[in-house]
């Protein structure tokens, strides 16, 4: 099984919440891509480097303050993987056939 898709057990759950982590999201994650219901992309910041890497005017579509998720249209989800993953964040994609990481 991957350890990314795994369910916890509470004391595995209680160990990662000591350590400050939180199991339900991946520490490794920067980003979140989900398709909302009115058809634009929602892209949620995950981690202080990533809403920093925002912040910083990566898209000035996506500085919103002090905001940590925005919804864009397709083009510009798709302009935000390529950057992200050129600087070598990861995505969390939430698909129709689940989680996967870009």
């Amino acid at each position: 099984m991957n350890a990314l898709n795994k369910d916890f057990t509470r004391t595995e759950e209680a160990l990662l919440a000591a350590a400050g982590l939180d199991a339900s999201h991946p520490q490794h994650a920067d980003f979140r891509l989900t398709k909302g219901d009115n058809g634009l992309w929602e892209i949620s910041s995950l981690t202080l480097r990533g809403y920093d890497w925002i912040c910083a005017g990566v898209n000035e579509a996506l500085r919103t303050g002090t905001e940590t998720s925005v919804a864009i249209n397709l083009f510009e989800a798709n302009r935000f993987l390529k950057a992200a993953k050129a600087k070598g964040f990861i995505t969390e994609y939430v698909g129709l056939s689940g989680v996967d990481y870009v």
